[in-house]
């Protein structure tokens, strides 16, 4: 039953480290206006129901120890912050015609496409970890109980 936990909350942990990685990768070179705010939006909102889903299955999987849980604090905090900054802007955009924009902002774009390719880089490493844990635990692989 462990087992399947983990398998879970690594494949959740992949899909939320992606919609970091997007998330990053598309405010780094682009200014999204009119409709395609909100898919931002979207995606921001699919990406805080992901993290969600994360913590109770964290919770349910294993006891943290308290830095564990301090630096999870910190985190969400943090999250919590970069959604609070981008709401303005997001409304801004929101009035604008729907087009992304090529947008460049020197050294803070650049600092964004290496946390999305880090983020991108462990999103895979996660849900390939999720998915082997299955492979290496399908019924098919396991002893049978004769």
């Amino acid at each position: 039953m462990q087992q399947s936990k983990t398998r879970r909350e690594q494949k959740i942990h992949g899909l939320r480290v992606l919609f970091y990685a997007l998330i990053f990768l598309g405010l780094a070179w682009f200014t999204w206006h009119g409709i395609w705010a909100w898919v931002l939006f979207g995606v921001i909102v699919i990406e805080i129901g992901v993290t969600a889903w994360d913590f109770v299955v964290e919770d349910k999987t294993r006891v943290f120890r308290p830095m564990e849980r301090m630096t999870h604090l910190v985190l969400s905090m943090v999250g919590g912050a970069y959604v609070a900054l981008l709401i303005p802007v997001l409304t801004e955009w929101l009035r604008l015609p729907s087009i992304f924009i090529r947008a460049e902002y020197g050294l803070w774009s650049w600092i964004l496409t290496f946390l999305g390719i880090v983020e991108f880089a462990w999103g895979i490493r996660d849900l390939w970890s999720g998915l082997a844990l299955a492979r290496n635990h399908s019924p098919a692989l396991s002893p049978r109980a004769d």
